[in-house]
């Protein structure tokens, strides 16, 4: 384009380019400039600028928005454009998420999941990740469910769990701490004060244990439901599982495991009170200790000192069956008999009273007994007087039906001593 005045140009040149020329006239010297360098460098107001495509778009320094949500957050979308919407809120003071910031006293960032919602504050230091309530100088139920939270404490080094029952939305929370790990590592369940490693409180009832452990093993012979060792043990010490109302005399028993060596059979299985140890104890032989931990030689002996000890006149006394069973003996009322008749007589000339030493392990056998032999009488046939185990083998004699038999005899003496005095008479 020629040189032309400014005021002869047409609109279609318009604006300048900047390589027009434009006079200037400087201390009475005229001369020419290009647009170009007129404005090169120069600083303009934004005031003062007039844009002819409106928004701005974001290459340009802009949004390229023509409005936004309230409280939206502008972000960068897939197409790295600027956008806003209602995904995220923020009104000055807490965040949402898919949701609006409820009225909160401190600050918060707020998750809609689901139909409830959830947050993540934090308070004096505290951080507490909730679900379906809110803090506005106390806790209230956002929507109308149940509602939790999970808090970490560092003024105590505590994380602690709390439970709520089903409330209604805007209604006041009062959560229940429901379980805590405290910072030596201790975790209490139903109480916030450390008893144990693992304290545990509950109602428990009559078919529901305070602490249940379930195994679903249904093959193994052994299934270990649960395992309590302590593997430094030293001879003497007892490791115990204690129950009942305190840990004070009498007031609690346990069931424990006294340890003497190790693969040992003196190492005893024990049950006992607080303050009354080892009442009842079975070794590693199947001896089963009353009032003693010392074992028998031998095996599946039952032990109990005091019961020597314990004496009485009355004729009732102990019988083992040969499966092994304890039974009240001495009974002899009508209402235990049946089919009941008088005994014939026994011929009593093959009876062999013996004197003989002991060969049980137990006995002292350096002493002398007097007996008999069980086995004569069973090949006698006079089985009634014979024990026999299980497999029909002959055990032992039955010493107290032999009165029975004596008796009869002893009648029969005295009836012939009757009719001879009788005859001389």
């Amino acid at each position: 384009m020629s040189n032309s005045k400014i005021s002869a140009l047409t609109s279609a040149t318009t604006p300048l380019s900047g390589s027009e020329i434009v006079p200037i006239n400087q201390s009475g010297v005229t001369d020419s400039v290009t647009v170009a360098n007129l404005t090169a460098g120069r600083a303009v107001s934004a005031a003062s600028l007039s844009l002819t495509t409106t928004p701005l778009s974001g290459a340009n320094g802009g949004t390229g928005l023509t409005s936004f949500t309230s409280g939206g957050l502008v972000y960068a979308s897939s197409t790295s454009a600027l956008a806003t919407g209602s995904g995220l809120i923020f009104d000055g003071s807490n965040l949402g998420l898919g949701l609006t910031p409820s009225a909160w006293s401190r600050k918060a960032f707020e998750i809609s999941c689901g139909g409830s919602a959830g947050y993540i504050a934090g308070n004096n230091g505290t951080i507490v990740i909730s679900n379906n309530s809110h803090y506005n100088s106390g806790d209230f139920y956002t929507n109308t469910n149940y509602a939790t939270y999970y808090a970490q404490n560092p003024a105590n080094g505590q994380h602690a769990w709390a439970v709520a029952p089903s409330g209604t939305a805007g209604n006041a929370i009062s959560f229940t701490q429901a379980m805590t790990l405290d910072n030596n590592g201790n975790l209490m369940v139903g109480q916030t004060s450390a008893t144990g490693k693992l304290s545990v409180t509950g109602t428990g009832s009559s078919n529901t244990g305070v602490l249940a452990v379930n195994a679903t093993d249904t093959s193994s012979t052994f299934v270990w439901a649960q395992q309590s060792f302590l593997s430094g043990i030293t001879s003497g010490q007892n490791l115990i599982s204690m129950i009942g109302k305190s840990g004070s005399t009498l007031n609690a028993g346990y069931v424990g495991y006294k340890f003497s060596s190790s693969g040992s059979t003196s190492n005893i299985l024990t049950f006992g009170h607080y303050g009354a140890d080892n009442l009842m104890n079975l070794d590693g032989n199947g001896n089963l200790l009353v009032g003693t931990t010392t074992s028998p030689s031998g095996s599946g002996n039952i032990v109990a000192p005091t019961i020597y000890s314990s004496t009485t006149a009355s004729v009732s006394y102990v019988a083992v069956s040969s499966s092994g069973l304890l039974q009240r003996g001495g009974v002899s009322a009508a209402k235990y008999k049946q089919d009941i008749r008088d005994l014939e007589p026994i011929n009593i000339d093959k009876f062999r009273p013996v004197r003989y030493k002991s060969k049980c392990e137990t006995d002292d056998q350096t002493i002398d007994h007097f007996g008999f032999i069980a086995d004569d009488f069973d090949k006698d046939g006079l089985k009634e007087l014979v024990i026999y185990d299980k497999n029909g083998e002959v055990e032992g004699f039955a010493y107290d039906k032999l009165t029975a038999v004596l008796t009869k005899e002893l009648q029969s003496l005295r009836f012939r001593v009757a009719q001879l005095e009788a005859q001389k008479g």
